[in-house]
Parts: C-alpha cells; sequence; structure tokens
C-alpha cells in the first residue's frame, strides 16, 4: 500500500508539471519502486500522446474565398476583386481568371483534404497579373460524440502568376515549366500570406489548419506549383490540414523519465563491477 501510495503521488506530481515534488518523491524510491514507476509513467505517456490525437471528429460546414491585394492593381480590364472569381486582360475572346469554389460540407475530415476547386482559365490576353490573395474562410465543428466546438476562421494565401510568353512550339517553351502539349504552360505558385495558417482553440486542444498544395489526382500527389495549359479552363483541388497539435509533457514526467533512466543505468554498472 505504501509503495502504491508514493508512486501515485509521484505521478499526480509530474502530471500536474511539479518538478520539484516529483524530485523530493523519486529520490527516496528503491530500484523496484523505480521499475514499477517507470512502467506507470510510459503508460501515462503513452495515453497522454494518443489522447491527444485520438477521439475528436473535424466537421467542415462551409469553406468559402474571395480573391483581394492583385498584384498589380492596375493591370488591364481587371475586375472581380473582393468575389471569387478575378478576371484580367484585354482580349478579342475571353478573359483569363483565377475561380474559387468551396467545397460543400465535409463531415469527419482527414488530413490532408479537399478544401474546394481552383481554376485557370488561361487564355491569350494582353496584359497579366503578376499576384493575387485567396482569403479562405473555414467553418465547421469538432464533435465527440456530442458537439465540443465549434470554429470559424479567415487564412490568407499568396497566389504567384508567372505568365509564361506564348511561342510557337512546345520545343521552344521553358521544359521546367511545360507539361501540355500546347505552348506554353502559365504557372501558378501557392506561398504563404500574410495570415496563412490558423491556430484554432476548441475545447482546450489547439488544431493547426494549412493549405499546402494543387492536386490533380485526388490527393495521390500534391503540389504547391500547378502548370496550366494555355487556351484551356485548368482545374485543381486545394488540399488542406487540420489537426490536433501534439500536448505536450509537463516537465515532472520528463524528470520521472530521467530518473528511472538513470536508476537502471546506474545498476546495471554496480552489476558489471
Amino acid at each position: 500500500m505504501l509503495k502504491q501510495l508514493t508512486v501515485a503521488a509521484a505521478l499526480k506530481a509530474a502530471m500536474s508539471g511539479t518538478a520539484s515534488a516529483a524530485k523530493m518523491l523519486t529520490r527516496s524510491f528503491t530500484e523496484d519502486k523505480m521499475r514499477y514507476l517507470g512502467i506507470l509513467v510510459g503508460a501515462a505517456v503513452g495515453a497522454m500522446a494518443a489522447g491527444g490525437a485520438m477521439a475528436a471528429t473535424v466537421n467542415i460546414a462551409s469553406v468559402s474565398g474571395v480573391w483581394s491585394s492583385v498584384d498589380p492593381n492596375n493591370t488591364a480590364a481587371l475586375s472581380g476583386v473582393g468575389t471569387n472569381q478575378i478576371s484580367w486582360g484585354t482580349t478579342a475572346g475571353d478573359q483569363s481568371s483565377y475561380i474559387f469554389e468551396g467545397n460543400a460540407p465535409q463531415a469527419d475530415v482527414s488530413s490532408p483534404f479537399d478544401i474546394g476547386t481552383f481554376t485557370h482559365n488561361n487564355f491569350v490576353v494582353a496584359g497579366a497579373i503578376e499576384s493575387a490573395i485567396l482569403e479562405v474562410n473555414v467553418i465547421g465543428n469538432v464533435t465527440e460524440g456530442p458537439e465540443i466546438g465549434v470554429f470559424n476562421f479567415t487564412v490568407s494565401y499568396n497566389f504567384l502568376h508567372d505568365e509564361t510568353p506564348n511561342l510557337a512550339t512546345v520545343a521552344a517553351c521553358d521544359p521546367t515549366k511545360q507539361a501540355s502539349t500546347t505552348p506554353c504552360d502559365d504557372v501558378v505558385t501557392i506561398t504563404d500570406g500574410a495570415t496563412s495558417g490558423a491556430a484554432v482553440v476548441v475545447d482546450g486542444i489547439t488544431y493547426q489548419f494549412d493549405i499546402f498544395g494543387f492536386s490533380t489526382d485526388g490527393g495521390a500527389t500534391i503540389s504547391d506549383r500547378f502548370l496550366t495549359q494555355e487556351q484551356f479552363a485548368n482545374e485543381a483541388s486545394l488540399y488542406a490540414t487540420f489537426e490536433a497539435a501534439a500536448v505536450p509533457l509537463p516537465a515532472g514526467v520528463w524528470l520521472l523519465l530521467s530518473g528511472v533512466g538513470a536508476m537502471g543505468i546506474a545498476r546495471r554498472c554496480r552489476k558489471e563491477a
């Protein structure tokens, strides 16, 4: 009973982060108690690590986006800033444009997941943008059976636009920027914006949201760069992660673990001597 009470007190001190109390208790332990304590602490650490990653279900209610901060802002025939579609360029035909359409509600999303469709309508125009910010709003909740919390946040990502020359043949195009059979592909690259990523606290647990790339094959491959064919409407899904951050262990736990390890090393040294 004394052993159980002492070990329980040490564990309580460690989990509460009371390093001084844990240190005082471990000084009085015999090797048997330390081995016993090591097993219990190991189990507790495993439970804590698993607890941060299990159970909670993330549900997305809506994803929407608008374009802002287009550069240069005096691009020829620019329109749609503040909406989900920006268009630009003077032409006798169709303008080039960026469009973002958020996905329908998704239950129990896993990471990475598809948040919506990005479209680059790539046509021959005079005048082109160099970059634009996509402001993405995400609304949803976290459940563990009943709802335990909701989230509503907006993040921004920068889309860099490389309007390549329209050359006569594919062979004349830059091979590092060419994937199609039509000369020459444009390049869209997603980078961090002013508020890229979002740390959201739900029921005491921090979740991190990040958009990290385009995919044209259902998420099998994801890249921060999208090559778009000239004279086509080019679509790619945007993929993101929304995951619980790792739960940090209290300082007292690390002290107990180091104490258990030190006892084991000392015992081995005595045997070898």
